[in-house]
């Protein structure tokens, strides 16, 4: 009977503790996944699908709150690349997480329309919650591209 009785009781304490942790939510991003998927998007050229990792309320600097002006923003900038580069990529040198904050440093590889090669430092700045983005900043080293592009 006292062994029925200690199962029974670490049965229960086991069931307690598992209700205890909240359930694993299977579409939430960490931040670092967060901002890999915005970075995918935006080398595939697909905003489409932005609700899935960014907020509704997004801010960046110079564009209106909220996730419709971030992304009409984010679909001219890709439109603007097409016209002007071939096979543009972004790529990710280093990302680093501190907890809501991401920070990437990465470059921008392709080539402009005239045939120059581009190779353009660029860092994001992105705060993450819930799994989606809630503030980004990006900052280019357009000195550099300028030099590539114009000489």
């Amino acid at each position: 009977m006292n062994r029925l009785f200690g199962a029974t009781i670490g049965l229960l304490f086991a069931l307690s503790t598992v209700a205890l942790v909240p359930p694993a939510h299977a579409e939430t991003l960490t931040p670092k996944q967060a901002v890999q998927a915005f970075i995918d998007a935006e080398n595939a050229g697909d905003v489409s699908h932005f609700p899935d990792f960014i907020d509704q309320a997004i801010t960046e600097p110079g564009i209106g709150p909220g996730i419709a002006a971030f992304t009409a923003h984010q679909a001219n900038t890709i439109d603007w690349y097409k016209q002007n580069f071939t096979n543009m990529t972004f790529s990710v040198d280093l990302m680093i997480a501190e907890g809501e904050t991401v920070a990437v440093y990465g470059h921008v590889v392709g080539v402009i329309t005239d045939g120059h090669q581009i190779n353009m430092g660029e860092m994001l700045f992105a705060t993450v919650l819930n799994g989606k983005i809630t503030s980004l900043v990006a900052i280019a080293d357009t000195e550099s591209y300028l030099e590539q592009a114009y000489g």
